[in-house]
């Protein structure tokens, strides 16, 4: 788990790709927020190229709902420096955020795997009914 921390931090040295990586988690997030304005809280270093993927992302949340978006950077927040990237959507008045920095990602994924690890490490449980 840790190794794959580390690798976290390598993933927003490639501009283009980490770009595009932005791009679709900010839609992704405002597709679960389903707000008409929101926040995006992003780590400064981040910023200009957050600002640069607003129109992209309100064009394409209108295109799928139907709906107008008005979306921009939150104006006094931001992630920490040490954040592997990634981005925090909020409504206006900030009573629900949607987490989605690497690291979120990452713990969601090791949360999924816990079952099959455990399986892995300990063997079937008899006393388990269901296999989902």
């Amino acid at each position: 788990m840790s190794a794959a921390q580390k690798e976290l931090l390598k993933i927003s040295q490639d501009k283009d790709a980490y770009k595009s990586m932005l791009e679709k988690l900010i839609v992704q997030s405002s597709f679960q927020l389903l707000e008409d304005k929101v926040y995006v809280i992003c780590r400064e270093c981040d910023k200009s190229t957050v600002e640069g993927l607003l129109d992209n992302v309100e064009a394409a949340y209108k295109g799928a709902t139907g709906k107008s978006l008005s979306i921009s950077v939150h104006p006094s927040k931001s992630l920490p420096k040490d954040c592997a990237g990634g981005i925090n959507l909020c409504n206006i008045n900030e009573s629900i955020t949607i987490s989605n920095t690497l690291e979120a990602r990452l713990d969601m994924l090791a949360k999924a795997g816990l079952p099959q690890m455990r399986e892995t490490l300990f063997g079937s449980n008899p006393n388990r009914k269901f296999r989902d």
